[in-house]
């Protein structure tokens, strides 16, 4: 079954022991005012509830953060790393653990997830908790050069006629969402 998440909206996104190590390699990077956009950065600023279940999340590809999105990968502490290996998000005001290990792939919109996602019966139907995450990606936000690629993102449910391997160069897409489902797991 489907179920929303339970957070709190206005609770900090980078909530962690040693959070503060990664904020100082923030702030020696990019500067203080990138640092404290990190430091401050709440769960509303991310994450938006589109449906029952569904929920739209803002990658690092989104033009508020700045052009910094190619540097957040350094800023992966051991502890991160841990959480990361492990496969789950960790809501820890909310003793829930997410577990990223189910299908995942490209869409036009998350309609497309129920009407096409082929084990999507199973999901709907389990006494189990799952959520859906999806983040979109705009060919505007796309550098010139590298950028996203369709064959790293599991199997395309949409409608759109992908011509390119990078969604920059495509000539008739101008947005995709990835999209992932995940199981709930209470502590």
């Amino acid at each position: 079954m489907f179920v929303n998440l339970k957070y709190n909206s206005k609770g900090k996104v980078w909530n962690y022991p040693g959070v503060e190590r990664t904020i100082d390699m923030i702030r020696k990077d990019s500067g203080d005012e990138v640092a404290e956009y990190y430091a401050n950065l709440k769960w509303e600023d991310v994450l938006t509830k589109l449906s029952d279940g569904v929920y739209e999340y803002y990658d690092v590809n989104d033009p508020r953060f700045n052009n910094i999105e190619f540097k957040t990968h350094e800023y992966v502490t051991p502890e991160i790393a841990k959480e990361l290996n492990y496969g789950y998000i960790d809501f820890s005001e909310h003793k829930e653990k997410i577990f990223m290990s189910h299908p995942y792939g490209v869409c036009d919109n998350w309609e497309q997830i129920f009407e096409r996602e082929p084990d999507i019966k199973y999901y709907k139907d389990s006494k189990e908790k799952f959520v859906i995450f999806l983040c979109k990606h705009k060919k505007s936000n796309q550098p010139e050069h590298g950028g996203w690629r369709w064959h790293k993102w599991g199997e395309y449910i949409g409608d759109q006629n992908s011509q390119c391997e990078y969604l920059h160069d495509e000539p008739e897409i101008e947005y995709i969402y990835t999209y992932h489902i995940a199981r709930i797991v209470n502590r």
